[in-house]
């Protein structure tokens, strides 16, 4: 789906460049930000509103993209995979 590929292009920058420059409230034992995340959220949020997704939908859709970027990245997990991976089923699950 086109939406899960525009949420780790364009959620997933929003919440790096968010967190990096003004993120302060850290995730408890991350160094991802809330700040972070919620730029990630808005941001996928808005990409569902501009592709006219059904209001369920977008909203499921994009929390479930952003909870995929809070999970710290390791060797063998990485949000740039995922997201788009999981974000699309559950826009399907719930189209």
């Amino acid at each position: 789906m086109t939406a899960a590929i525009f949420y780790v292009a364009f959620g997933d920058t929003a919440a790096a460049l968010v967190g990096r420059t003004i993120g302060r409230q850290r995730w408890p034992g991350m160094k991802k930000s809330l700040e972070g995340s919620l730029a990630c959220l808005l941001t996928c949020a808005l990409v569902g509103l501009g592709l006219k997704l059904a209001p369920a939908p977008l909203l499921c859709g994009a929390l479930a993209a952003t909870l995929i970027e809070i999970v710290p990245t390791t060797r063998f997990y990485n949000d740039n995979l995922w997201m788009p991976v999981l974000s699309a089923s559950v826009l399907r699950l719930f189209s």
